[in-house]
């Protein structure tokens, strides 16, 4: 239990911390030069500052729920005590695969985007589109969603940042 306990505490402190820095980078990019009409230098360091404070809300929630399962939950036996050390373990290793596999997508995104970029679907270019869905998809099957709620979500995801970027804040990315 106190393993347990000592790991959900760790969560929680990176997910804090990780979230005070993401805040930090948006306010320092928020200091960087603006284009006018265009998107400027601040563009990419704001879309990883959301990136990362999502991710670290995340890890917060997560935490905050693991915590309070662990106020209300005794554990009777040692065996009891093994096996939630080895769900720690393997909630660590699907943790560090998210943050990998977000890493890959900053990554791969704008290959993708690049070669997906002269895609036209009903007269509106795609590419953006397409590939934030395949990426999303990619991860969602990574984490073990099952395969239906997995394109369901990175189709949906994909449509909102799109639709976020175009209509929002003016700026096509597909």
């Amino acid at each position: 239990m106190r393993r347990a306990r000592e790991s959900t505490l760790k969560e929680l402190t990176f997910g804090l911390a990780f979230a005070a820095l993401s805040l930090w980078i948006w306010l320092q990019a928020r200091t960087f030069p603006s284009l006018g009409a265009y998107p400027g230098p601040a563009l990419f360091p704001q879309v990883v500052a959301v990136c990362l404070g999502l991710t670290s809300l995340v890890f917060v929630i997560r935490a905050g729920i693991q915590l309070s399962h662990q106020r209300h939950a005794s554990i009777a036996s040692k065996e009891a005590t093994n096996t939630a050390s080895i769900k720690s373990s393997q909630n660590r290793v699907v943790a560090l695969l998210s943050m990998l596999a977000g890493l890959a997508c900053v990554v791969v995104f704008p290959f993708l985007q690049d070669r997906l970029s002269d895609l036209n679907i009903a007269g509106v270019r795609a590419g953006g589109l397409v590939t934030l869905a395949l990426l999303g998809f990619g991860v969602a099957l990574l984490l073990r969603v099952k395969l239906g709620l997995a394109l369901l979500v990175a189709v949906g995801t994909s449509v909102a940042v799109t639709v976020a970027f175009r209509v929002l804040l003016g700026v096509p990315i597909g």
